[in-house]
């Protein structure tokens, strides 16, 4: 397998939205602007559920 980087950020970020408290990366940088652009996905999946009436709150 020559470049498993995509495959290794995924991981990261399924073990950081389960709940993990540590992870070891190779690619700091890449998995802060995977986890900032996940919690914008998060925001607007919020802010469109409120506006849609789906949110239940």
């Amino acid at each position: 397998v020559k470049d498993l980087g995509p495959a290794s950020l995924a991981a990261e970020l399924h073990a950081i939205g389960n709940g993990a408290d540590y992870v070891r990366t190779h690619a700091p940088g890449d998995l802060r602007s995977a986890i900032t652009f996940s919690e914008t996905l998060a925001k607007f999946r919020s802010r469109d559920a409120r506006d849609r009436g789906l949110d239940h709150a």
